[in-house]
């Protein structure tokens, strides 16, 4: 699958393969089975890249699955979720209780 322009969409370039420990997600778009998906992710405060699912990200980690809130990682053969950060409401608008 060719994730270039699902990194424009987010404004961002495919991912060469950064090295770096600090991953942040940014967006994801989720799909499929385990295999697919993509996701946002900024590395050590870099600009935001696109990676696929099964991607490596940095050293020994991984992109092993993007869910619909974060992502997973497979770092020297151990699993860790990151999810996306909390979004505030926009100005004006209440939340429903």
């Amino acid at each position: 699958m060719d994730i270039a322009p699902i990194a424009g969409l987010f404004g961002s370039s495919v991912a060469a393969g950064p090295s770096a420990s600090n991953i942040a997600v940014v967006g994801v778009i989720a799909e499929g089975g385990e295999s697919e998906g993509v996701a946002l992710l900024s590395v050590d405060n870099q600009p935001a890249m696109a990676f696929k699912a099964g991607q490596p990200i940095s050293g020994d980690a991984s992109l092993h699955r993007v869910t619909d809130n974060g992502i997973i990682i497979e770092v020297g053969g151990r699993t860790r979720e990151i999810l996306l950060p909390a979004r505030q409401s926009p100005a004006g608008i209440d939340p429903v209780r």
